[in-house]
């Protein structure tokens, strides 16, 4: 079990998921992931679905950002505004 509670296993089926070839590091992609299952209170669905849709927030697809540290940061602290419900 990972520090959130959700299984390893759908930690690491999510990274593969929206990694493809890009080779995030591993650490900086399970933080993101984590972040974002406890934002979507543990529905890997859900977290999914956010990450292939477009968001105004940050004006793409939150995956299409995950490959640079910078896209990565700026995905994890809007996932942080959301779970504490600001809306920037």
């Amino acid at each position: 079990m990972n520090t959130n509670g959700a299984p390893e296993r759908i930690v690491n089926d999510i990274i593969e998921s929206i990694d493809g070839d890009h080779r995030m590091p591993s650490e900086s992609l399970k933080e993101l992931v984590e972040t974002g299952l406890l934002t979507f209170d543990g529905d890997a669905s859900s977290f999914v679905k956010w990450l292939h849709a477009y968001v105004p927030a940050v004006q793409n697809r939150p995956v299409d950002l995950l490959s640079s540290s910078v896209g990565r940061e700026r995905v994890i602290a809007l996932l942080a505004q959301m779970e504490f419900g600001i809306v920037g």
